[in-house]
């Protein structure tokens, strides 16, 4: 009888122990992940392109005007285009009146004749008036020797400008060397024969390659 109560308190120890064991382990707890020692790779900073020098801009040269003569002047306009020798060409006689009107005049010419002369082919004795200017005579008598005579005349004037193209004189080339043109005025009046400011010419060199 001892023996049968031995066992069932045997027994009874066992569970009891059993169970307290169950109650008094703790549940290990699951492993969160943790997020606190995540660090963010920091972003490395993009590199800016180098700007390109903007090119310097190009300098475009100034244009040297050339003053305008003074008012009376008479002076003679070259071609633009190389002369050479043999060949034949132009020039323009220009004159600043101001504001006077001109209505007569009398110029002589004087030019080398031994690199160029006269083409006398060409409009009356080698000059035709400018579109503004007016021509009456031409004398080329002495063009042997360098020389000629222009002369108009009109009784209303011709309306004033500081490039008053009166005349274009026709030339032929002789040979290669500097030519040089003076314009010797003898008369430039208005209509009231009152003197166009101080008449007076210019002399020009033509270089016949």
């Amino acid at each position: 009888m001892k023996k049968k109560y031995f066992i069932c308190f045997l027994i009874f120890l066992i569970c009891h122990l059993v169970i307290i064991s169950c109650v008094s382990t703790p549940e290990t707890p699951a492993e969160t992940e943790d997020t606190s020692t995540d660090i963010k790779e920091e972003e490395k900073p993009t590199a800016e392109p180098t700007p390109k020098p903007s090119p310097a801009p190009t300098k475009v040269p100034e244009t040297t005007k050339e003053p305008l003569p003074e008012i009376g002047e008479c002076w003679i306009k070259t071609p633009e285009e190389p002369v050479t020798s043999g060949s034949e060409f132009s020039v323009e006689l220009l004159i600043n009146t101001g504001e006077q009107n001109l209505a007569a005049y009398g110029f002589e010419v004087t030019f080398d004749a031994s690199v160029i002369n006269i083409n006398p082919d060409i409009g009356n004795n080698g000059v035709e008036p400018g579109p503004m200017g007016f021509l009456t005579a031409v004398n080329i008598n002495e063009a042997q020797f360098g020389k000629m005579r222009l002369a108009g005349f009109d009784t209303a004037g011709k309306k004033a400008s500081a490039r008053f193209h009166l005349c274009t004189i026709h030339f032929k080339a002789v040979k290669k060397g500097n030519a040089t043109i003076l314009i010797n005025v003898d008369q430039l009046v208005d209509a009231n024969i009152t003197p166009i400011g101080k008449p007076v010419g210019r002399e020009t060199t033509i270089e016949i390659q």
